[in-house]
């Protein structure tokens, strides 16, 4: 159950692409990288990843680990942070060559979930190693700096997930939803209701907020 997580955009896109599948394509995911990035919620990563497990698109999907992968054996570099995104794609598809697509994708995956870890790489087990260029050149640490993650009770989606999970109950006065909240969201309930509203989400009539069609 995805209510009071924090992901209800995701569920309000999934629904609205599933309409969209029905009456569009009827009822047909489609398999073509430009096709899904025009369903609502549909990025980069996820569309690659439906055409090329899904159908036959040579097309390699770059996720964190895959992204690790490339930076470390092609481009001597740390992390796929430390290298653009569209030249880790590049480099993707020219791994892949005329192989399956498919299988050289799922198979950078796991490389670099089990092998070419984040932390503590098991370069000795890699069968990469010899033609790796991170490793050639010394194993440099990621040029890119990381900030702290921000504690999640102090995030929006944490605020705006507390807030849906509220009104799946009851509608709510602002007053009372704002008693729900962690006092360092006081000033910014205004803001999370704006979106939530124009998300379509919620509605009100100024003091009194519902989910949107709750007429309760």
């Amino acid at each position: 159950e995805w209510s009071g997580l924090g992901y209800n955009m995701r569920a309000m896109r999934l629904w609205r692409t599933a309409n969209i599948i029905a009456t569009d394509h009827h009822g047909v995911v489609p398999t073509e990288p430009s096709t899904l990035r025009t369903l609502p919620g549909i990025g980069r990563y996820t569309a690659d990843a439906v055409a090329c497990f899904s159908g036959s698109a040579k097309v390699v999907p770059v996720d964190v680990n895959v992204g690790r992968v490339l930076a470390r054996v092609i481009h001597g570099r740390a992390r796929g942070a430390d290298v653009r995104p569209e030249n880790l794609r590049k480099s993707a598809e020219a791994v892949a060559g005329r192989a399956s697509h498919r299988d050289i994708g799922l198979a950078l995956m796991d490389l670099g979930a089990t092998v070419c870890t984040a932390r503590g790489p098991r370069c000795d087990a890699c069968p990469g190693r010899v033609l790796c260029a991170w490793r050639a050149v010394g194993f440099p640490q990621s040029a890119v700096t990381t900030t702290p993650a921000q504690p999640f009770e102090e995030t929006a989606r944490f605020a705006r997930g507390r807030i849906v999970a509220a009104l799946g109950r009851k509608p709510q006065t602002v007053a009372e939803l704002l008693t729900l909240l962690p006092e360092q969201h006081a000033d910014r309930l205004d803001s999370y209701l704006s979106a939530l509203a124009a998300d379509g989400l919620i509605e009100g009539d100024g003091e009194i907020v519902r989910l949107a069609g709750d007429s309760g």
